[in-house]
């Protein structure tokens, strides 16, 4: 826990994980605060922060709503004067650990986790992590992934292009292992022509090789 200048604050980008922002749940909290809007800080944002290499990348998974309407009083007025807010930092290595600490935060209020698109992503991206970063290997990344290695961000934008709602997450997995199996063997088949499917083929895992994920429309 420690203090921010929410300045610094309205930076950090949202969680891609949260839920959708809902302008009503929005516009609810700006009548209560009659324009003060320090009391927005009345609770603490809360933040989670992955290690990508030698560096590190943070993101704001609790305060999405307050967060902004800051950014909002902030750009309505620039003037506006710099403020602390208080915020809980906290490490996630993977983002299954980012997805159950969210569902921790959100145990208060009703979470749709079967209709909003953001959230039913999430469901896939825990399943995807349990079956292919085993041990000290990750081959599902948080953020900053370059390929082979799968980038959570792309997997759930193209997720959610998609839309996966009332898919079973035990028939994904089962489709998405083959699909990688017959993948690895086509290369290997074919033979591997750059650095990157080399190094696909020595982590067992080739899903990432297509930037456009359409092994996703045969699951």
């Amino acid at each position: 826990m420690r203090k921010m200048p929410v300045k610094d604050l309205i930076r950090i980008p949202i969680w891609q994980g949260n839920r959708h922002l809902c302008e009503e749940h929005k516009r609810q909290i700006q009548e209560t605060l009659k324009g003060n809007i320090r009391s927005l800080d009345l609770k603490p944002y809360h933040i989670i922060t992955y290690p990508i290499d030698d560096d590190y990348m943070s993101f704001i998974i609790d305060g999405q709503h307050r967060v902004a309407i800051l950014k909002e009083a902030f750009y309505q007025n620039p003037e506006q004067e710099n403020f602390d807010c208080i915020v809980i930092e906290r490490a996630c290595q993977t983002e299954t650990e980012a997805i159950e600490y969210f569902k921790i935060l959100n145990t208060t209020r009703a979470v749709e986790w079967k209709h909003d698109p953001n959230l039913v992503a999430n469901t896939f991206i825990k399943a995807l992590e349990k079956e292919f970063n085993v041990g000290k290997l990750r081959r599902v990344r948080p953020a900053g992934a370059h390929r082979p290695y799968l980038s959570v961000e792309k997997f759930r934008e193209a997720i959610c292009r998609r839309g996966f709602e009332g898919k079973s997450v035990e028939q994904f997995i089962v489709a998405i292992r083959r699909l990688n199996s017959e993948s690895l063997e086509r290369l290997k088949t074919a033979g591997i022509k750059n650095k990157m499917e080399q190094k696909a083929v020595e982590l067992g895992f080739c899903l990432a090789l297509d930037e456009k994920f359409k092994w996703l429309d045969l699951v």
